[in-house]
């Protein structure tokens, strides 16, 4: 009974094991698709410029609100998460990657299940995949479409989520103009076409191609007939 003492313990760890390894393989599939799938989609976080600050302070003054709201989708996010509704945790959320997954501990792998998972439903598809940053953190922006920005920012009441969207009649004329440029542009090509024609040499009166090869096969013929005839009549 002693002896068999060892090789019962010896076999429920191989059999934990065993069964550890199968949880563990199965969640790191999940867990490596999901990784994946995110990877391509996280923002980068990127310094307000000058252009950026321009677009801010346009999108502010003359684009239309579609939505405004304190204790939005994002900040109810970072709440399930155990953080702060900030736009510095926002940042963090919306840029942050998966680690690899970890075999020696489940344990690490939960909380970056947990954020790709909050990552999947909030992450946007953005024009240039970044979260352009103010220098203090307090305020970021995302270019969802060429007409259409998010914009974050941190109040005393809490983080402020606002997205605008570009005037239709702005839109009608930015699409107007876009159409008059290449108008132009075609108006210039073939402008540029009709004086290249013009200032091309005169044409060559020897035959070309085609025309080369069908008087040459004349000639020989009128050649071959010729020697004939001469045959017939000498």
């Amino acid at each position: 009974m002693k002896k068999l003492i060892p090789i019962i313990a010896v076999l429920a760890a191989v059999i934990g094991l065993a069964a550890y390894l199968v949880v563990s393989l199965g969640s790191k599939e999940k867990y490596d698709k999901a990784r994946t799938e995110l990877a391509d989609h996280v923002l980068s976080e990127v310094p307000m410029d000058a252009e950026i600050k321009a677009l801010l302070t346009e999108v502010r003054t003359s684009w239309i609100e579609t939505s405004n709201e304190v204790g939005g989708p994002h900040a109810d996010a970072l709440t399930t998460l155990g953080l702060e509704p900030s736009v510095s945790n926002v940042i963090d959320l919306l840029t942050y990657r998966m680690p690899e997954y970890s075999l020696l501990s489940l344990g690490r792998n939960r909380r970056p299940m947990q954020i790709g998972t909050i990552q999947a439903v909030l992450i946007p598809i953005s024009t240039d995949k970044s979260i352009h940053v103010s220098d203090d953190r307090q305020v970021a922006l995302i270019r969802l479409l060429p007409t259409i920005v998010y914009v974050f920012q941190d109040e005393v009441g809490g983080l402020r989520e606002t997205q605008y969207r570009l005037k239709q009649e702005d839109v009608e004329s930015a699409v107007e103009g876009d159409a008059a440029n290449r108008e132009n542009q075609l108006d210039e090509l073939v402008y540029w076409f009709s004086q290249h024609q013009l200032a091309s040499p005169t044409k060559s009166t020897k035959p070309a191609g085609r025309d080369r090869r069908a008087s040459s096969e004349s000639a020989n013929l009128s050649f071959f007939n010729s020697r004939n005839f001469r045959r017939q009549t000498g």
